[in-house]
């Protein structure tokens, strides 16, 4: 976020969604690790839930842009077809 070079904030702004979903441990499992969008290497779940809580903190959150995302999301996997799918 340096203020002399034009950007969109991408990372900034990804780091504050994945933070935005993540608020547990079992929310690294169950929304992020199970589905392959997030690989832990770091050793356990509460360690990355711990980290992006952290570096979510000084971030200000732009929640408009990520509604949409997050709805869609949630769209999707109710399904009934990708439920099944799924299962």
């Amino acid at each position: 976020m340096c203020p002399d070079f034009h950007n969109d904030f991408e990372v900034t702004s990804y780091i504050g969604f994945l933070d935005a979903l993540i608020d547990h441990a079992d929310d690294v499992v169950k929304k992020l690790r199970s589905t392959g969008v997030l690989y832990n290497l770091t050793g356990s779940d509460k360690a990355v839930a711990h980290l992006f809580n952290e570096i979510g903190t000084d971030l200000v959150p732009n929640t408009d842009i990520h509604c949409d995302v997050k709805a869609d999301t949630e769209k999707h996997y109710k399904t009934k077809r990708n439920v099944l799918i799924l299962s």
